[in-house]
């Protein structure tokens, strides 16, 4: 199979083409019907593009010598392939680097998989591709006008993808169905065939009961003479007829055109009717059907072109089988023989003529209807119904005329099947004598079927891979001509891509000045944003806007704006793609050299005897063993102790005066209602903490002790959250408050009120910090509509308040904190009067 060259761009380290239908005519200008590709750098996808049916075909049709042939038939002219719901089907291809690729085609969901549902739903349909006119063209339409005159493919939905990661590949592909239908004017001709032997079946039963027949004579011969007892009677000189013949030759013929015929294996069914020959292709595949083949898995080969041909002989000789089947049910069981005998009773001195009526079945006389027969007596006896005289008559009758009849039904039966038989041999033999050779020279010579076609070279050179669900390769022994449905390939780089880089020359300049940056590795032909940032990580003036060659490189001059600190800046290019890279760029300030003349000779008096008095002996209390604070004692206040200032306690000074400035805000709680007594439920909702965290809710007194045990919520994306608390029995009625604290150590608070029962003496216990261990506080009892946790103690499960040595060690802490916080007060305030 030849596909166009090169899709992607020639520096593209990994490739990916996706096509519904691939085939030799279809060119790059028809790229957008059903085919899609990507290319790393050039265009990594993902891209998907849907099977546009309409342009393919105003557009297409197969060359096939003195035959154009449509590449899609339309309602008003056959052509090779009906694609059914053809706008469902798709491809898509992605290249996100240099070594992973994926491509699909066909039956494709969101995400380039393979629409396993969607096939199973029906969505896509089923194909159908049709090999009549390939007759002609093959030079076998004289041969086969009277034996084949129709051949197609019918297929459910197709689909295929391929992804390489590395140097590993993998591969699927799904053929949901696949039929191959053989229309035959030969074995349509088998009906009109085999309903003129059941006629013949119906001329030798009627015959069977003619006077010269052998049911007739039997008949005939029927003499009864016998004395009852209480009347004697005579009989004999019958006649028999056949009831319901027709109607039960029609149900025959009916049933055994309504089946088709089958071989055991179910590989191919024969309908009579149409006198068409379906081959389960599905049949020919593995446990899984056509899927889970091993690769390049030829369907029509000569081996299992023989396994067709044998399931045609096996399916049409069943017809015998079937047939005989059908005569018992339909004919035998159901055709009815009366017998009418002529008779005289006698009763005394009264006589009457009546007629004895025996009614059967040719079942019930052959075996094969387990049903009675039934007797009558047709008249009366000086008026009086001679029923009664049945019962001592039956075995009279039995005896006279079933056993006679019996006897000679077995002879009848088996002309009527023996004649059939070879009838139908007669019938069926020449068509398998013809068909076979025909199936085997024909179906070779107008298709190969190849089913999870991986070819090599894939379509995209050296070093690709191809998948294709199902190829057809039309008329293989003349010019052929190739069509590929579901297609995907991939191909990637052996070689890992290197990230992109930047680099500045001058790697240091003065404010005002330009560097030269040049990048690399970048996506060819993108753009990419080149931008100054200080040391704090703030945007410099605007930024250069470069696009990249087809190399993915550039040059560009970065302007160090005029009056920007001196200090170590970093240069930063991010693509319209994503990709980025970063340099260092070391910036001076050209005022430097002359403010040593400033800070020099002439600054000498300013910092020279002036200003001994404020450097000397003064400024020794500061700057000397006094300023020690600002060296070993001060790094505990800069270190860890610092620590606190700067984190949870300096995140409320710093919080809401640099709201305007980070954009951030205070975290906040409120609680509804604020007022609740025991066994309430209250709820508690939060904002403005970090998204997706944990945060924990703590009851606590009055005088800020604990009461009971935390309860944990995650906050949802918007670091929000709403929970549903109850106010546990046995909490004491007071003022309490309830702290929010996240996992940064930033906090909210808000007031409750728990109201109740109780007298003055226990509430003071519990509120000042000696709480009872019956169980109080808040318990967990519900989360945020989005998904938030909450987790806390159960109803009884109160801690006590903290007290004693711990909160001694607290308050310790914090005046020893305020006195260096003190002390760093008067060390600023006396450098800042000097």
């Amino acid at each position: 199979m030849s596909v166009p060259p090169a899709l992607a761009a020639e520096t593209d380290q990994s490739e990916a083409l996706g096509r519904v239908i691939n085939t030799d005519v279809l060119a790059l200008d028809l790229a957008n019907a059903g085919t899609s590709q990507s290319g790393n750098l050039s265009d990594p996808g993902p891209n998907s593009q849907p099977l546009n049916v309409d342009l393919l075909n105003e557009n297409l049709a197969l060359d096939l010598g003195s035959l154009t042939l449509p590449l899609l038939g339309t309602a008003e002219e056959r052509g090779l392939l009906d694609l059914g719901e053809a706008g469902a089907l798709s491809s898509y291809t992605e290249s996100l680097d240099a070594t992973t690729s994926t491509a699909s085609a066909g039956a494709v969901g969101d995400g380039g998989g393979l629409d396993l549902d969607g096939i199973e739903n029906g969505t896509y349909g089923s194909a159908n591709v049709d090999l009549t006119d390939l007759l002609a063209q093959a030079g076998v339409d004289g041969l086969t006008d009277d034996i084949v005159d129709e051949l197609s493919l019918q297929l459910g939905a197709l689909g295929s993808t391929a992804t390489a990661n590395g140097e590993e590949v993998t591969s699927e592909y799904v053929v949901a169905d696949g039929q191959l239908v053989i229309s035959s004017p030969l074995v349509g001709d088998l009906s009109t065939e085999l309903n003129s032997a059941l006629t013949d079946v119906g001329t030798v039963l009627n015959g069977a009961v003619g006077a010269d027949g052998a049911l007739g004579q039997v008949t005939e011969a029927i003499a009864i003479d016998t004395d009852l007892g209480v009347a004697s009677v005579k009989a004999g000189g019958g006649t028999i007829g056949l009831i319901g013949l027709d109607a039960a030759l029609d149900e025959a013929s009916t049933s055994l055109l309504a089946e088709p015929l089958e071989d055991s294996n179910g590989l191919v069914k024969i309908d009579l009717v149409n006198g068409t020959i379906a081959v389960d292709l599905q049949a020919l595949g593995g446990p899984d059907g056509l899927n889970g083949l091993p690769a390049n898995t030829e369907l029509l080969d000569s081996e299992t072109i023989g396994l067709i041909t044998g399931a045609v002989t096996e399916a049409l000789g069943t017809v015998t089988t079937k047939v005989g089947e059908i005569l018992v049910d339909d004919v035998f069981n159901n055709v009815g023989l009366r017998i009418e005998l002529p008779a005289e009773i006698r009763a005394l001195i009264a006589t009457a003529n009546v007629d004895i009526v025996v009614e059967t079945t040719l079942g019930q006389l052959a075996g094969t209807d387990d049903s009675d027969p039934t007797i009558e007596i047709d008249g009366n006896l000086l008026g009086i119904p001679l029923g009664s005289l049945l019962s001592a008559l039956e075995p009279v009758v039995e005896t006279a005329v079933i056993t006679p009849l019996q006897g000679v039904i077995g002879g009848v039966v088996d002309t009527a099947t023996t004649g059939l038989t070879s009838t139908l041999d007669g019938l069926i033999q020449p068509v398998l004598d013809t068909l076979s050779p025909v199936l085997s020279g024909v179906l070779t010579q107008v298709v190969s079927v190849t089913i999870n076609e991986q070819p090599e070279p894939g379509y995209l050179g050296e070093d690709s891979f191809t998948v294709n669900a199902l190829s057809l390769e039309l008329l293989p022994n003349l010019a052929a001509v190739n069509v590929d449905l579901a297609s995907s390939t991939v191909r990637v780089s052996d070689v890992v891509a290197e990230d992109p880089a930047l680099s500045v020359d001058p790697g240091t300049v003065n404010d005002g000045d330009t560097t030269e940056v040049t990048g690399e590795n970048y996506p060819p032909n993108t753009d990419v944003d080149v931008q100054l940032v200080d040391p704090d990580g703030n945007p410099v003036g605007d930024p250069v806007t470069v696009t990249t060659d087809e190399n993915g490189g550039f040059t560009a001059e970065l302007l160090v704006p005029e009056g920007s600190d001196a200090g170590d800046y970093t240069v930063e290019g991010t693509a319209t793609t994503g990709e980025t890279a970063t340099t260092d760029l070391g910036v001076t300030n050209d005022s430097d050299d002359d403010n040593a003349a400033e800070n020099g000779d002439d600054n000498d008096g300013v910092n020279g005897d002036d200003n001994g008095d404020v450097n000397g002996d003064d400024n020794d209390g500061v700057n000397g063993d006094d300023n020690a604070a600002d060296g070993d004692d001060n790094a505990a206040v800069n270190g860890g102790d610092n620590a606190a200032v700067n984190g949870g306690d300096n995140a409320a000074v710093n919080g809401g005066d640099n709201a305007a400035e980070d954009g951030t805000t205070d975290p906040t709680i409120t609680v509804d209602p604020d007022t609740a007594a025991p066994g309430d439920s209250i709820t508690v909702d939060g904002e403005n903490f970090p998204p997706n965290s944990e945060v924990e809710l703590q009851l606590t007194d009055s005088d800020g002790n604990p009461v009971g045990d935390p309860v944990t919520v995650v906050t949802d994306d918007d670091g929000a959250f709403s929970t549903e608390l109850e106010v546990l029995e046995g909490t004491e009625p007071g003022d309490y408050t309830i702290v929010a604290t996240d996992e940064d150590g930033n906090s909210a608070t808000a007031d409750l009120t728990v109201t109740g029962s109780g007298s003055g003496a226990d509430n003071s216990a519990t509120n000042s910090g000696e709480s009872s261990t019956g169980g109080s506080g808040l318990s967990g009892g519900g989360s945020n509509g989005s998904g938030s946790t909450v987790s806390g103690s159960s109803g009884g499960s109160g801690s006590l308040a903290q007290t004693g040595a711990a909160g001694t060690a607290a308050m310790v802490g914090l005046a020893a904190l305020l006195v260096v916080a003190g002390a760093a007060g008067l060390l600023v305030s006396r450098r800042s009067a000097l």
